[in-house]
């Protein structure tokens, strides 16, 4: 019986390098079996030592080949061995990252051999549930309880045992058949697909659970890219994860409207054909253009819309309209304070402001 069993086990990974359309995985396990006797109302205890080879044919179906031998001592002394071979179709009904569970039913042929006894041939039926650890690529953590019932009849029940067994598993053959959900992690960032919402991850990220790459400030700036890792919540930021700040400003002069409308005259469309020359010089900067009025009827209205204007004329120039933002302000940060009007006047004016690079 072991002689066969070890040229089966022996001959099917030979099998597994000429079928391309199988991953394979042999296991060795060891652990604890409390075996009991219906018929004589007896039990020992045993120590398991099992191999086995397994084929995934699908992400939730494989089919396991096992030998298993237990050494056990009777309640009269005597050494017990069992020999078992098994065939163990399994079932995986649960994936979360790198954990996996799964049911085996199985049948098998076990030997059952005590000094001074003829041996004992039983059938067994076993099931039980397992649990899988992906540990990397190539190997995994197994642990398995399983219930055997075994009978020298097929209906006629004679022992039955709980094994508790754990292992590790080498996982070869061809890596590009289907792989059951818990293994699968595209970017190799210990996160699998199945939980991944960054799939794409560059290799060596740092990433958070949620498989993005992390972005401890929360500026929505990941760590790898952002110069600026503390930056405190609610902070705008640039493109480099930095608090943005004003660059600088200034008055545009010779900018002037018709009387309390946004209608640039003859004048500053000239004007501003220069300005657009000199931001034309900066590709990387990014402008906004305020808008502020005297104290006139609609005077937020007329700010935001005489800003607005500024920045169409300046686009039309070939200031590109992406870089540019518009803002009307209306009669706040006067220039002059002064109830006089011909003074007030002096308040309508447009500032342009460059903030960051983009």
């Amino acid at each position: 019986m072991r002689s066969i069993v070890f040229c089966i086990l022996c001959a099917i990974p030979c099998l597994g390098w000429s079928f391309d359309d199988v991953l394979w995985k042999m296991s060795l396990q060891g652990g604890y079996s409390a075996i009991g006797s219906v018929q004589a109302a007896s039990s020992s205890n045993g120590f398991p030592l099992q191999i086995g080879l397994g084929a995934n044919f699908s992400p939730q179906w494989s089919s396991k080949i096992e030998y298993q031998w237990i050494n056990s001592e009777h309640t009269s002394g005597r050494d017990i061995h069992f020999h078992s071979f098994r065939i163990l179709p399994r079932y995986r009904f649960f994936d979360h990252q790198r954990n996996s569970l799964g049911l085996d039913i199985g049948l098998g042929y076990q030997q059952v051999l005590m000094k001074n006894t003829d041996l004992v041939g039983q059938f067994e039926f076993l099931v039980g549930p397992t649990w899988n650890y992906q540990i990397s690529d190539h190997w995994d953590l197994e642990t398995n309880l399983r219930y055997a019932h075994s009978s020298t009849q097929l209906l006629s029940p004679a022992l039955h045992r709980i094994d508790i067994t754990c292992g590790v598993s080498i996982k070869f053959g061809n890596t590009s058949a289907p792989l059951p959900v818990a293994y699968i992690d595209s970017d190799q960032d210990g996160i699998v697909d199945q939980s991944d919402q960054c799939k794409n991850t560059a290799f060596g990220t740092k990433v958070s659970k949620e498989g993005c790459p992390r972005d401890g400030d929360g500026d929505l700036v990941a760590d790898i890219h952002d110069y600026c890792p503390s930056t405190k919540r609610g902070v705008e930021v640039d493109t480099m994860g930095c608090p943005i700040k004003e660059r600088g400003r200034g008055l545009i002069d010779g900018i002037s409207f018709e009387k309390n409308s946004p209608r640039l005259t003859i004048s500053a469309k000239e004007q501003l054909s220069l300005v657009a020359e000199n931001l034309r010089q900066f590709p990387n900067i990014y402008f906004v253009i305020e808008g502020y009025t005297s104290s006139i009827p609609n005077k937020m209205d007329i700010s935001k819309a005489r800003a607005t204007t500024v920045m169409n004329v300046l686009a039309s120039y070939g200031v590109p309209s992406e870089r540019m933002s518009a803002i009307g302000l209306s009669d706040m940060y006067p220039l002059i304070d002064s109830s006089l009007e011909s003074e007030q006047t002096l308040n309508e004016r447009i500032e342009i402001k460059w903030k960051h690079q983009l």
